[in-house]
């Protein structure tokens, strides 16, 4: 047992260690009230950017939210002005073209070889800008989201003898020999009969207008519960690497062959959104020199069956 001293100094010797850690400890205080204060800076820095970067982000929200707006306008304004525009310049057009078919028909009065020719200038000349006129409306509805589909019950073959009975003085006056298959296909299929019949006319329109010889061929078939509409030519053919701006608006593709395309370049694209709002797909299978086939895939009924007026 040790003696009272010896406790004594045992106690001492232990109070002095004390002191000295407590005296080390000391030392190390202005220290961590710098770490501490540097933190804090540190801290109010970072808030203070978080919120000059939250405003920031807010006003360039704000800014994008009304150059979107104003887009909307001026798109809204855009369409609405080419559709008045169509609508205007499609009267009286209409009556130019009416007058000088009468004319060039001799119904009104004789006419003579040549001005009969002149007429036919005129009559081509004005059937070629109502043309491109509808299209622009077309355009124009497709865009606004104005044109939606009117789903009804029709015959396939008798939109597709219509559509080719339309191409056909075309066919004839280039020589081309234009030909139909149709196998496999109901009676009857439910979509737009309208729009698929512009469609048909699109691609044939197409196919005649760059095929200067041989033949356009429409297949129709239509396996399961789709229809598969395919338009194939004889002409010069699309290289692959100009094959993806066929679809583009107002976009013509150089024959192969050289020359300067005839038309405005809106009847694919606007194929394409008619054949996208029925539903389906289109697709182009092409090489220079072996023929292009526009191939159309419409379901034979819509997924959606528009709902009947309760009213």
């Amino acid at each position: 047992m040790p003696s009272r001293d010896e406790t004594r100094r045992e106690q001492l010797r232990q109070g002095v260690i004390g002191l000295g850690e407590h005296s080390a400890r000391k030392s190390y205080y202005p220290e961590l009230r710098r770490r501490l204060e540097e933190l804090e800076r540190a801290q109010e820095e970072l808030t203070a950017y978080r919120d000059d970067l939250e405003r920031q982000v807010a006003a360039r929200t704000e800014e994008l939210r009304r150059s979107n707006e104003e887009l909307r306008e001026a798109t809204r304004t855009k369409d609405q002005f080419l559709a008045n525009m169509s609508h205007e310049l499609r009267t009286p057009l209409n009556s130019i073209i009416g007058f000088t078919d009468l004319l060039r028909r001799g119904l009104t009065g004789p006419v003579t070889d040549e001005q009969v020719q002149q007429l036919d200038l005129v009559y081509n000349a004005g059937r070629h800008l109502l043309g491109l006129i509808s299209d622009i409306l077309d355009l124009a509805k497709i865009e606004s989201g104005e044109m939606v589909p009117t789903y009804e019950s029709f015959e396939v073959r008798d939109v597709v003898d219509e559509a080719t009975g339309i191409v056909a003085p075309q066919a004839r006056e280039k020589g081309l020999a234009l030909q139909l298959e149709i196998s496999d296909v109901p009676d009857t299929i439910v979509s737009d009969r309208q729009r698929f019949l512009q469609i048909l006319l699109n691609l044939l329109g197409n196919a005649v207008k760059f095929t200067n010889d041989g033949s356009v061929t429409v297949t129709v078939s239509c396996p399961a519960d789709e229809l598969i509409l395919e338009v194939h030519d004889t002409g010069p053919g699309i290289h692959p690497v100009f094959q993806a701006d066929v679809w583009k608006p107002f976009h013509q593709v150089r024959p192969e062959r050289g020359g300067k395309p005839v038309g405005t370049g809106l009847g694919l694209s606007i194929t394409r959104e008619l054949v996208t709002m029925l539903g389906g797909s289109v697709s182009l299978r092409s090489s220079p020199g072996e023929g292009s086939t526009f191939v159309v895939r419409l379901p034979c009924t819509p997924a959606e069956q528009p709902r009947e007026d309760q009213s």
